[in-house]
């Protein structure tokens, strides 16, 4: 019987030297508590001891790890390649944002139903292992997630198909596009782009006036 794994990963921005103790403790002690499963862990902090089941690297191939069948769960800050990957691998997910889209693009993947978002001020060994547990332990998340990929992969057009015709359609036109491809704007002069000419009108009626 294959171990189920579970991939821990916050993003390259992410310092593990840097976060606050009771904060590193927490996400340890979890981690630690999940000896049910194989727990991947891209990890780049200090030297600390943990239990066999835990893998820990400072490098992890983010994609493979997620396409193999046996991942569960994918526990990331949310970024938009997460997301994605979330999305094309069919992983539930937990999402614990840090800053930027990451809130926004946790709160999509949970309002479809394949991830929880979970708050970096909450972060204590029990909410942490609770929100974990609620996603492994309920099939609808893995349901969920299998639906959303199914219904992301679901082209009209396959998209190897797609870029061959875009490919032979250049190679028909010697290079370049159509002329109707190219916006007309590219042959604005930069004054004019920028609408800097309407800016100029009432500059110059407020000078007018003003004398």
């Amino acid at each position: 019987l294959a171990v189920k794994k579970n991939f821990f990963y916050l993003g390259t921005v992410i310092n593990w030297g840097r976060v606050p103790e009771e904060k590193f403790e927490a996400i340890l002690e979890t981690l630690n508590s999940l000896t049910e499963y194989r727990v991947v862990w891209a990890y780049n902090g200090r030297p600390i001891q943990t239990k066999p089941h835990i893998y820990k690297s400072s490098w992890i191939p983010q994609v493979d790890v997620l396409y193999d069948n046996r991942t569960v769960l994918f526990f990331s800050h949310g970024g938009l390649k997460s997301l994605k990957e979330t999305t094309c691998s069919a992983t539930p997910a937990v999402f614990m944002p840090m800053f930027a889209e990451q809130v926004r693009n946790g709160w999509l993947a949970k309002a479809k139903g394949y991830a929880e978002v979970f708050s970096k001020h909450e972060l204590t060994t029990e909410n942490l292992r609770r929100v974990m547990k609620r996603v492994l332990e309920n099939k609808s998340f893995a349901d969920n997630a299998a639906r959303i990929t199914e219904l992301f992969h679901d082209k009209v057009v396959h998209p190897l198909s797609q870029g061959a015709h875009y490919i032979n359609r250049l190679l028909r036109y010697g290079g370049k596009m159509p002329e109707y491809f190219y916006p007309r704007a590219i042959g604005r002069d930069y004054f004019s782009h920028l609408n800097l000419d309407m800016l100029f009108i009432p500059l110059v009626l407020i000078v007018l006036v003003s004398s």
